[in-house]
């Protein structure tokens, strides 16, 4: 599931953030203050299609997994043109697939657009 959010976001197909997501799954982060959380098919609707005009000046990469069981974290770290993006996962290996449950993320902004 992780090669395929990261392959979301390269391309931006919608279809991997379900196919990498739970359908239950959760996305949360701190917006001035308040938590805020959406559910898979809002994320999802966030990726249009087509890849970001910046793409080619974007990196991600796997921090760190820890696996126990049935269990898994990971972070993982998107070094984009305009933010670093630091995100934990949550994952949990249903029916014998892996699948992210909870993502948690911050952003901070590196330059403005």
């Amino acid at each position: 599931p992780l090669d395929l959010y990261f392959q979301a976001h390269a391309s931006g197909d919608s279809d991997d953030i379900r196919r990498a997501f739970h359908p239950d799954a959760t996305i949360s982060w701190v917006h001035e203050g308040d938590i805020k959380v959406e559910d898979r098919e809002t994320y999802a609707a966030r990726f249009r299609g087509s890849p970001a005009h910046d793409e080619a000046e974007r990196q991600r990469r796997v921090a760190f997994v820890d696996v126990n069981g049935d269990v898994a974290v990971a972070r993982l770290e998107l070094d984009y043109p305009y933010a670093d993006i630091d995100s934990y996962m949550s994952l949990l290996r249903v029916d014998g697939q892996w699948r992210i449950v909870h993502k948690a993320y911050t952003r901070t902004l590196s330059r403005t657009r």
